[in-house]
């Protein structure tokens, strides 16, 4: 590897748009090789992955790890479930009550997908559907009663009107709104990252993605809890692929599922679509991500 020569190196790392992530970073500094080379932001990348890898994989637990791996064994949708990591690869599970619950259990693992929900290979005849409050039945069921039907799978956090909603009318910005949150969030402390799962909501809600924060049932995650956690689980499992380093500069999307959106699906997409229910796809919506045909719900609330 080429090392930065320190004139651009710092003429990248102090560009107004690196020390405010609010600001777009325009084309002509990222193609620039007086202000923003490759080999510079290569540089940059690589420094920032160290430091984040660093952070996430011996000192501590930032993005909640352990809630969520202790959560998944012990009890999916108890949010009073809490974990503690106590070495590099492990986590110890807690109660509210802070009793110990189990064993110990794996720091990260892959998740298969839940066949119920609309995920794999997208085949599931189950579906959410509208009666007196969301109802997990069949499509076959829901057409003979004469329930409309929300989405495919089962129904979840974001399976309400609210939500659906705000996956509806933010199909087109959603995806590069949610990464400028995200970054601002995950990036190391170092970059002016904040770790604060309250701030990363309420960026969200400014950019218009106003998910429900409260859940009808106690301890159950709300649609909100479902976007954050996601936000979260990308920062543990994705924080060495280039593309998502490359995003703490540059949070555009160009709607292909490859790089850190694809890291996304695979790593954490099967937590994300058991919590919250309803995504784009599910609901029939055509988003800013281009998705095969077969994976689009021909039969939800938006097809």
């Amino acid at each position: 590897m080429q090392y930065c020569e320190r004139p651009l190196f710092h003429a990248c790392f102090s560009h107004k748009s690196f020390l405010h992530p609010e600001l777009p970073l325009p084309k002509s500094v990222l193609l620039s090789k007086v202000f923003c080379c490759p080999k510079c932001c290569l540089c940059i990348g690589t420094i920032a992955a160290a430091a984040a890898v660093m952070l996430v994989r011996w000192h501590g637990d930032p993005f909640h790890g352990c809630d969520r791996q202790c959560r998944f064994v012990h009890g999916f949708y108890n949010r009073s479930i809490i974990g503690r990591r106590i070495s590099r690869r492990k986590c110890e599970c807690y109660s509210s009550s802070g009793v110990r619950i189990g064993g110990d259990v794996p720091f990260t693992s892959a998740k298969a997908w839940n066949e119920s929900f609309w995920c794999g290979d997208f085949g599931t005849d189950v579906v959410c559907a509208s009666a007196i409050r969301p109802e997990t039945t069949t499509r076959t069921d829901a057409e003979s009663r004469g329930l409309p039907i929300l989405h495919c799978g089962t129904c979840a956090a974001c399976s309400n009107s609210q939500d659906l909603f705000v996956l509806n009318s933010t199909r087109t910005f959603i995806t590069v709104s949610v990464t400028k949150c995200a970054t601002a969030y995950a990036r190391p402390s170092w970059m002016g990252g904040h770790r604060d799962v309250k701030r990363l909501a309420e960026c969200l809600v400014a950019e218009g993605i106003a998910f429900t924060q409260h859940s009808l049932a106690q301890s159950a995650p709300a649609c909100m809890d479902c976007w954050t956690d996601n936000v979260a689980c990308d920062a543990v499992n994705c924080i060495t692929n280039i593309d998502c380093l490359w995003k703490f500069f540059d949070p555009s999307n160009e709607g292909a599922l490859e790089g850190c959106i694809k890291c996304d699906e695979e790593r954490c997409g099967s937590e994300f679509i058991r919590c919250a229910g309803a995504n784009r796809r599910s609901c029939g919506i055509l988003s800013d991500i281009t998705r095969p045909g077969p994976e689009v719900c021909s039969v939800g609330l938006f097809s």
